[in-house]
């Protein structure tokens, strides 16, 4: 999921379905789906709330909104490309580049007129490590970007130029680092450990001193930060693991279903399984994971 600049939709990918890109508002609840086509993920909104960037089975595509209709950018038809992020002055995506199963490029594609260039060629991950997946952000200004990768083993923070130099170590935590994000104000860079959100001030690239714990644990996990709210708090996302109860009639000599299910429990139990009968069929045992 991604929120829109100005805090007033979210768009995502309808997964468990047809994988389809959709965009909620968040006060009327009402929802639009702007693609039919393809399995799509990894959306990125334009600065302006107009367009999306997003990837799918057929590469890298952009969709306008009001009117619904998709298109490739110039330069990218045919390769691998994941949308990592859109620079605040609309003119460049940032994009990871599928080099095999596990390795990709970090690249920055220019909208106009669909330049390509390499940021960082090695050492940076599309995949997962520990379960958490690499990524990268503009900084306000456009001038750096913030990313994680895997050195020597382990996740980290770095904030590199946006013309691909002046690449600076964050964070160097045994643990793995992730999520980074640049303040509104534009000075001051948070990311995501495994015991909370760190901050640290940047200037032209560096970090003016060591990183310091701003908040301990601050997303139950499985929870992740996606942007700023204009009153500087922060959007975040938390999956849980919901599951129903159903029961169906089967014919015992066949082994196949008598009719359709039925819903034994009106709301989600969570995750749920191992059900046995009681022996007068009035009641059900099941385990349970909070």
């Amino acid at each position: 999921m991604r929120p829109s600049p100005d805090g007033r939709q979210i768009a995502y990918s309808r997964f468990g379905s047809d994988g389809a890109l959709v965009v909620r508002d968040l006060e009327s609840g009402n929802t639009t789906q702007l693609t039919s086509d393809e399995f799509t993920f990894s959306q990125v909104w334009s600065p302006d709330g107009k367009r999306i960037a997003y990837g799918g089975q057929k590469g890298l595509k952009v969709v306008d909104i009001a009117s619904k209709s998709s298109t490739v950018p110039k330069g990218t038809e045919g390769l691998p490309l994941t949308p990592l992020d859109w620079s605040h002055d609309g003119e460049f995506l940032l994009c990871g580049q599928n080099l095999d199963d596990s390795n990709a490029s970090m690249v920055s594609l220019s909208l106009t007129d669909g330049e390509l260039k390499t940021l960082v060629a090695s050492g940076w991950n599309r995949g997962r490590i520990q379960n958490r997946y690499c990524t990268a952000v503009f900084s306000r200004d456009g001038r750096h970007i913030a990313y994680t990768a895997v050195e020597n083993g382990n996740q980290d923070v770095f904030v590199i130029a946006a013309d691909g130099g002046g690449k600076h170590r964050i964070s160097d935590a045994p643990e793995a680092d992730m999520y980074p994000l640049w303040s509104p104000a534009g000075d001051l860079l948070v990311y995501t450990g495994q015991d909370g959100v760190w901050g640290v001030r940047i200037t032209d690239g560096r970090p003016e001193s060591k990183p310091r714990l701003l908040r301990p644990g601050a997303f139950r996990k499985p929870g992740f930060p996606l942007g700023w709210t204009k009153e500087a708090g922060i959007f975040y996302i938390e999956y849980a693991k919901v599951l129903v109860l159903y029961s169906l009639p089967v014919d015992p000599q066949t082994g196949k279903a008598r009719g359709a299910p039925d819903l034994l429990l009106g709301v989600p139990v969570g995750h749920a399984h191992r059900c046995a009968w009681s022996p007068d069929m009035k009641s059900i045992a099941f385990s349970q994971y909070s």
